[in-house]
This record gives structure tokens, C-alpha cells and sequence, in this order.
């Protein structure tokens, strides 16, 4: 199922360039990812199965960077040896 979006940004990929401003008609995965982001906004409301409803996958919250809401903990660093001792 495809989705109309009007992205907040610019983005490329392996899908493809999408421009600041322009709309756009994507797979739903890819609309879900792109507004999850901040990326971009649906343009058309989404359609709500009423018979069959899923569980949703963690959304990052809005405002925090899907990177980082993507990554696991940091490691605690360790110095590097300088050579024999």
C-alpha cells in the first residue's frame, strides 16, 4: 500500500532523492520511517483496520534524533596500549 507525504526534508538512498517541499507516494514502511523522523508529513489520514489491529513498533519520540533513538548504550572507552612494556 502506497502513502502520499510532503517531506520536511531532504533525503537519498537506495530508493531514491526526495526534495524539501515535494510530495511524494511511498510504500507505507517507508512513509512510517520517514515521519517518525521529522522527515516528513502524511498528507492524506491514514486508514485504521478496524477488524485486525497490530501492535505498533517502538516510535521514537518527537524531537529526539532517530539516530540516537536507534543506537544501543555507549561502552565504556578504553585507553589504548602504547606498545611493550
Amino acid at each position: 500500500m502506497t502513502v502520499k507525504i510532503k517531506m520536511k526534508s531532504i533525503a537519498a538512498g537506495p530508493s531514491g532523492h526526495f526534495s524539501l517541499g515535494e510530495t511524494y507516494d511511498v510504500e507505507e514502511s517507508v512513509a512510517e520511517r520517514f515521519i517518525a523522523g521529522g522527515y516528513a508529513e502524511r498528507m492524506e489520514p491514514p486508514v485504521v483496520a478496524s477488524s485486525a489491529s497490530s501492535a505498533p513498533e517502538s516510535v521514537p519520540q518527537r524531537g529526539t534524533p532517530p539516530e540516537a533513538a536507534m543506537l544501543p548504550p555507549a561502552r565504556p572507552r578504553v585507553a589504548a596500549s602504547r606498545g611493550r612494556k
